[in-house]
């Protein structure tokens, strides 16, 4: 069956191609080569056109966004090749190229008009709804590998938001959602010009009950008729985000200010141990952050970009662990903790390009980030830390510090890059793009009473050469590498049963990718890329089978694949049509209790394809999008009789969940109607055949993460 979705989809572009070859272009079919010709910079913070860069980016606009009736950056991630879902714990995260990702999510470098939004404390992209789409007036995506630009976090893919300007917004704007599953979503954005400033505010809140049904945990507990319990799994959450952006103009020309403020409650689904909770949680979580930038000339030849963020991340956890009479009643009240902590981080960079001689650049910089942690405004259980024992009476007695071995030690990095682009000097139809980082994280740190220093060291290479023989028609060869320091909550956690760490052993992550692409604008209707690519992924972070919260290296793998994608635009009709497949040729396993697999992939589909279509006649305006992806293989150790992790029963597997999670296919629809007086009325119906989506939860547990069925939602968008 694979192989032939695989042929289907290989054959198709050029059916496809034929089709454009024949349609005339029309002024709506211009739209896609606009979009083609919108300079994008993540690839190599120079603008230019996709078809130039030296990277494989999409472009995802303000408009597609509305169409599709996207809210989140995850959604559009599931719509790009090489991109797809996956869950862990609690949270909707994004796997890339046939490498599962985790709770952290933090593979993924998210920036917004350049400024570094990863979560200070797990070096988390925070791709879901938190971080809310009505400030966007595009998304940059550019896959593989970014450190030689970027540094950490930038493994699998940039994620850029450039947001509006008050130009962007001749009127207020605002829009409200509801929808099943109690969930509703309010937007309001504003933009004010002046002689000296164009300023923007904007507000979203997010609720709604979530996905919420009966399951299995990973506690092995059982009914009265000594049966596999299930429970309730909790998913109810919220979210709050204001937003403001401050655009000198004049004399204040090049300066921008930018301030964010986000919060929001959750629930931890099946339970942070795998204990579905008995007893209500509270998880509150709120960040900061603050930024002050400046882009101008010096002379002619030479543009300088200084920037300066604060971040401020605070959380307040109300957790419950284990039930009553939990482990055989070795807890007979359960298990309770409550933290209250943040940290802060300062960052700033400094960055000239030098233009030369036929179009050649020079672009060179320094980047420095200080993380502190300052210790609990509260941190309390009712069980002893040190041997997880319960305290005499079920007391709540305060607990130490909560990343104890960096109390007060600032965790600082370093990072200088420099970046040549040949322009023209090989040649009208041939540029190179040459790039080297070096990045240090260094950090002393307390253990066992004695301070002691650790430091990590990367050097992250990047050679492009991008032939382009006419402006429709590239040819791209790419190799680099990136890397990934472990984070603060993964290096120091302590005096916790949210976090584990091994603060001496833990290895950074590298990756290093090969690549070739064609990007061929075949006609004005149509835009055809494709692209092979190969990734060693070294010493990925991951909790331990063997501990629940402690970071491990868990393993080394090799991945190939190829990813191929049209873009069309046929007078009323554009949209997108993409296929991805990955392959495991090699892994070498350090975490011994899980099975390797060095030649089949695990916990990813090896086949994703995807397909979004957009119809606009007069005031309508409709939208289709469909996602398939192939079964999901497991490991020899999460199929059969496992021990449970962290309790230890024995349980046959196979009785709770099948040992392959089965292939699915999601179809979202939504169909709006312009009104007088700049008002739209859209109906968006999302998995409307209902179908039965599963995600793979790793390890041997007796369930996979169940994903929404059918839901319906009203949308109102009006301009003041």
């Amino acid at each position: 069956m694979c192989r032939r979705v695989s042929l289907f989809i290989a054959l198709l572009p050029w059916s496809l191609v034929a089709a454009a070859q024949q349609a005339p272009v029309s002024q709506e079919e211009s739209e896609l080569q606009k979009l083609l010709n919108t300079p994008v910079s993540s690839a190599s913070k120079t603008q230019e056109r996709t078809v130039e860069a030296p990277g494989l980016v999409s472009l995802v606009t303000r408009d597609q966004i509305e169409a599709f009736g996207w809210a989140s950056l995850n959604e559009v991630l599931y719509s790009i090749p090489g991109f797809g879902p996956s869950q862990d714990y609690d949270r909707r995260t994004v796997s890339s190229r046939g490498l599962f990702e985790g709770w952290n999510n933090n593979h993924i470098l998210h920036l917004v008009d350049g400024i570094p939004f990863n979560d200070n404390l797990y070096g988390t992209a925070t791709t879901w709804e938190i971080s809310p789409l009505f400030m966007a007036k595009r998304v940059e995506v550019m896959r593989g590998p970014g450190s030689a630009l970027y540094g950490s976090n930038a493994t699998n893919g940039v994620v850029q938001v450039k947001t509006l300007s008050a130009v962007d917004l001749p009127t207020p704007e605002a829009q409200v959602r509801f929808g099943s599953r109690g969930e509703r979503i309010y937007d309001f954005a504003i933009g004010r010009e002046s002689d000296l400033a164009g300023a923007v505010f904007g507000f979203n809140a997010f609720e709604t009950r979530g996905n919420t049904y009966d399951g299995y945990d990973g506690s092995g507990r059982l009914d009265a008729s000594e049966n596999l319990a299930t429970f309730r799994i909790g998913d109810a959450r919220s979210s709050q985000y204001a937003w403001t952006k401050l655009e000198g103009r004049g004399p204040l020309a090049g300066w921008t200010f930018q301030y964010h403020w986000q919060g929001w409650d959750y629930q931890t689904g099946h339970g942070w141990l795998w204990q579905a909770p008995d007893l209500p949680e509270h998880l509150r979580e709120n960040r900061t952050i603050a930024a002050l930038g400046y882009e101008g000339s010096l002379g002619e030849k030479v543009q300088q970009e200084y920037l300066l963020s604060y971040q401020r991340h605070d959380i307040k956890w109300n957790l419950r662990f284990y039930p009553d009479q939990a482990l055989g009643g070795f807890y007979p009240n359960g298990v309770f903790e409550f933290l209250d902590t943040g940290a802060t981080d300062l960052f700033g960079r400094a960055q000239w390009s030098v233009r030369l001689p036929k179009d050649a650049a020079v672009l060179f910089g320094v980047e420095a980030k200080r993380f502190l942690y300052k210790g609990d405004e509260g941190h309390y259980s009712n069980i002893e830390m040190a041997g997880f024992t319960p305290n005499p009476g079920n007391a709540f007695l305060p607990l130490g510090a909560w990343l104890a071995p960096v109390l007060n030690h600032p965790i600082v990095d370093t990072g200088f890059y420099a970046q040549f682009t040949s322009g023209k000097l090989l040649g009208d139809h041939l540029n190179a793009v040459v790039g080297l980082r070096s990045d240090r994280s260094s950090l002393d740190y307390d253990l066992g009473g004695e301070t002691r220093s650790r430091s990590f060291s990367n050097t992250s290479p990047r050679f492009a050469l991008v032939f382009h023989p006419s402006d429709t028609l590239s040819v791209k060869a790419m190799t680099g590498s990136a890397f990934r320091s472990p984070s603060p909550a993964e290096l120091a956690g302590a005096n916790t049963l949210t976090l584990g760490s091994n603060i001496q052993q833990l290895k950074p992550e590298r990756v290093h990718t090969t690549e070739v692409a064609v990007d061929w604008i075949v006609t004005p209707n149509l835009d055809w890329r494709t692209n092979v690519f190969r990734t060693r992924s070294a010493d990925q972070i991951a909790y331990s089978a063997s501990n629940a919260n402690l970071s491990t290296n868990v393993y080394t793998l090799t991945t190939e694949g190829l990813e191929t994608e049209l873009l069309f635009g046929f007078r009323a009709w554009k949209g997108y049509l993409n296929y991805a497949y990955a392959k495991r040729v090699d892994e070498n396993v350090e975490d011994t209790t899980i099975t390797p697999s060095p030649d089949r992939l695990t916990w990813e589909p090896a086949h994703r394809v995807k397909a979004g279509v957009i119809y606009t006649n007069g005031r309508f305006m409709g939208s289709a999008a469909a996602r398939w992806q192939s079964q999901v293989d497991r490991r020899a150790s999460d199929v059969g009789t496992q021990p449970l992790p962290l309790v230890g029963t024995l349980l046959d597997m196979d009785l709770y969940r099948p040992t392959a999670v089965a292939s699915w296919t999601t179809v979202d629809l939504k169909a709006g109607w312009a009104l007088t007086g700049g008002t739209t009325v859209s109906l968006l119906v999302t998995n409307l055949l209902d179908s039965k989506v599963m995600l793979v939860k790793t390890l041997a547990f007796p369930f996979d993460y169940q994903g929404e069925g059918r839901q319906w939602a009203v949308i109102v968008k009006t301009r003041l």
